[in-house]
């Protein structure tokens, strides 16, 4: 079962970082394409931030990422304003997932 965990201050290896000052798309496909669960960080709504992805971006992209399972993490006070509008899962102190 592919698993995509995505950091955008740990990239998958230093090899495939972006150039600053966004976290880009192109970085996260060779590893989130296809996943069964996706768990990406969404650290302002739409607000773009050096070293990190933006919710607005990642819905954005999701047709290109298809993960079958999307969990957003490391959300900033702005996104954590917004839970009741996402469309997909927030990650929790304490959640457990089932894969």
């Amino acid at each position: 079962m592919p698993l995509a965990v995505v950091d955008a201050c740990k990239p998958v290896s230093a090899s495939k970082r972006p150039p600053a000052p966004f976290w880009s798309i192109e970085a996260l496909l060779p590893a989130a394409k296809g996943a069964d669960l996706l768990i990406a960080e969404a650290y302002f709504f739409q607000k773009k931030v050096k070293f990190h992805l933006d919710f607005h971006t990642l819905m954005a992209h999701l047709n290109e990422l298809q993960p079958k399972r999307l969990i957003v993490t490391h959300m900033s006070e702005d996104m954590l304003a917004r839970l009741e509008e996402l469309s997909c899962e927030c990650a929790e102190d304490g959640k457990l997932i089932e894969v």
